[in-house]
């Protein structure tokens, strides 16, 4: 279904510098997980299952495209995080975004890889394997922690077509015997295995990204809404807000505590998958 409710490119960036605001708090946060060990040899922990699954739901919102259609009739596929993108590059020219390009690129070609998934199901007596994104690792991973019929009738469909593309003998009727085999290796394997490293180029990803906000208050840095520089053709003071509120974020920024949050991973975090 195509967005409407957003009338100019303004309102698009409000809108992904709000929303991003509030993926760093939800993902880099306390609630979920602890930093143990020393750098450059630290990893995080859970504090259990449910942390874990909320996880894994609020970092796939974070890739989940949504098309949207402007009121001049232009259209864009964004999700939070290829809205970063596209903010960094309508602001190449006024400020300084390279540290954010280099934290999206480091993403994207971790999200891009597609190592061999391989896994025994004990219902079909079968070693299944085919190719799996790890962007695709990370869908199925929010697919199968919402609990969901709707959702987990997707992900059978998902993994069905995947199965077929692959040729790896497992038909239609037999996907559902493979679903705990394949959730197992995904969640409880690969999926905590990378959690680590992913945490650290999210955060990374997301400290950057403010830096870019922070240089967006500056360029009329007050405490005053109606003192503020916006985007241009921003049409709304709903939108206003959602833009005032994200660089005033970045004003005030708790660098201290975020940076507890922030993992300084071991190589061998790196190596597998």
């Amino acid at each position: 279904m195509i967005n409407q409710m957003f009338q100019t490119e303004g309102d698009i960036e409000a809108a992904i510098l709000s929303e991003n605001k509030e993926a760093f708090s939800a993902i880099i946060n306390k609630d979920l997980y602890f930093v143990a060990g020393e750098p450059p040899d630290q990893n995080i922990y859970f504090h259990n299952s449910s942390c874990f699954d909320l996880f894994c739901v609020h970092v796939f919102e974070l890739f989940a495209e949504q098309p949207i259609q402007l009121k001049a009739r232009t259209t864009h596929s964004l999700s939070l995080f290829t809205g970063a993108k596209w903010l960094a590059d309508r602001y190449k020219e006024r400020l300084d975004v390279m540290g954010l390009n280099r934290a999206i690129e480091a993403l994207e070609t971790w999200l891009k890889e597609e190592p061999p998934f391989s896994f025994w199901s004990g219902d079909i007596s079968t070693q299944v394997e085919f190719p799996l994104s790890r962007r695709q690792m990370l869908q199925f991973a929010q697919l199968l922690s919402k609990h969901n019929l709707l959702r987990l009738s997707h992900a059978i469909a998902k993994l069905h077509h995947i199965c077929e593309k692959a040729r790896c003998g497992v038909g239609q009727a037999e996907v559902l015997h493979i679903l705990n085999g394949f959730k197992e290796e995904l969640k409880t394997n690969r999926l905590l295995y990378h959690s680590s490293y992913l945490v650290e180029m999210l955060h990374i990803y997301f400290t950057e990204l403010n830096k870019v906000a922070y240089q967006m208050y500056m360029r009329s840095p007050t405490n005053r809404m109606a003192e503020m520089k916006f985007p241009d053709g921003i049409s709304s003071d709903t939108f206003r807000n959602l833009y005032y509120s994200a660089v005033s974020f970045a004003a005030s920024y708790n660098k201290a505590h975020y940076d507890t949050l922030r993992p300084h991973t071991t190589r061998y975090f790196k190596m597998r998958y």
